[in-house]
């Protein structure tokens, strides 16, 4: 936890001068580092959502949208719907993704959060559809019964093998590790 602290301060002050550079690699490192924390800890989607920033203002929106979109995901499988950082999540995700013209997919992911997981923006292993399970319990318990039903069809579309699948309700961008299963 002191590791994924340090690293992210260090980003985060990187980010603040303006050494892009030095803030991606001192965030991909603190996401390597929060890899190993419990799978409903908010800091691997905190790490994501501040890597999707870093990589939005590099320029490279496809890593962006991927880590926005797993900030999304995870914040989500964290702390439920109702959590305002899934909201603020899904709204950072729109700027990547306005930018490269996917607009109408921009607005409805902002809209409703949880199509980051309904319109493949997060591909659902067997793990992470274990996961989801909770999530659509939460959906269920807030009374939201159409969401709950599209988020059982996707675990219902997840792989059932066992392959070399993790945890992590993302694939994030080759520069960023995957959450290892628990």
């Amino acid at each position: 936890e002191r590791a994924w602290h340090e690293h992210y301060r260090a980003g985060f002050e990187a980010l603040e001068t303006g050494a892009l550079e030095r803030a991606h690699a001192e965030i991909c490192a603190a996401l390597l580092d929060a890899a190993g924390f419990e799978p409903r800890d908010w800091r691997f989607a905190e790490t994501l959502d501040e890597l999707g920033l870093i990589d939005y203002l590099l320029g490279d929106d496809d890593a962006s949208a991927a880590a926005q979109a797993g900030a999304v995901a995870e914040m989500l499988l964290a702390k439920g719907p109702r959590a305002a950082e899934v909201e603020l999540y899904a709204a950072r995700l729109a700027y990547p993704l306005a930018r490269a013209g996917r607009d109408a997919q921009a607005k409805s992911v902002a809209a409703a959060p949880y199509g980051v997981f309904t319109q493949g923006l997060v591909p659902v292993s067997r793990e992470t559809a274990r996961r989801l399970d909770w999530l659509v319990a939460e959906y269920l318990r807030i009374e939201e019964m159409a969401i709950a039903r599209e988020l059982q069809d996707v675990i219902a579309k997840a792989p059932k093998n066992r392959g070399a699948e993790n945890g992590a309700a993302t694939s994030p961008p080759s520069h960023a590790p995957s959450r290892p299963s628990r």
